[in-house]
């Protein structure tokens, strides 16, 4: 493998999907999210890819959050959008949370890479 071809696969944002809870204004949806690059999508389930949202993420911050009182969604990640916007977010596993937060985060660092490389030619 030539080290143009390792650099490469190093600065490839990684798709991840799977299911996840959004926080809706009653209650707690389950749906099934795909991140790839600064886009996060969410549909009704992996099956019905009925589209229900799509989210820029490449100026998201991200808090995690425990809930001690609801086991059901005690790990919970908040997206702070632009414009004043949040997008609450719970999985599982803690491991799974810090799994979609690193997947996050080195997406938005390579979408953020990408945009200043082309800002410079």
């Amino acid at each position: 493998m030539t080290q143009q071809t390792k650099t490469k696969t190093k600065n490839e944002t990684k798709p991840k999907e799977g299911y996840l809870f959004r926080k809706k204004v009653i209650g707690w949806k389950k749906n099934y999210f795909c991140l790839n690059g600064a886009e996060l999508t969410f549909y009704e389930s992996r099956e019905n890819k009925k589209l229900l949202g799509t989210l820029d993420i490449s100026e998201a911050h991200m808090l995690q959050e425990t809930d001690e009182k609801n086991s059901k969604h005690s790990f919970i990640l908040t997206l702070h959008l632009p414009g004043g916007k949040r997008f609450k977010l719970s999985t599982d596993t803690q491991f799974n949370r810090d799994l979609w937060m690193k997947n996050i985060e080195n997406n938005q660092e390579q979408v953020n890479d990408e945009n200043e490389n082309e800002n410079e030619n």
